[in-house]
C-alpha cells in the first residue's frame, strides 16, 4: 500500500532543499514547488 500524500497524476512537485547560483531569485530552501514541464505532453 502507498504512503499518503503522494502525487497523482503526471505532474511533479516537491520542496526545494539546495540552491545554485543565482536561484535565490526565485525560491528558497523549504519552498513547495511544481516545476514546469513546458506542455501537456499531449495531454488534455
Amino acid at each position: 500500500m502507498d504512503e499518503y500524500p503522494i502525487p497523482l497524476g503526471h505532474e511533479g512537485i516537491g520542496i526545494v532543499e539546495e540552491l545554485g547560483p543565482g536561484a535565490e531569485k526565485f525560491v528558497k530552501a523549504g519552498d513547495r514547488v511544481i516545476p514546469g514541464r513546458g506542455g501537456t505532453g499531449g495531454g488534455y
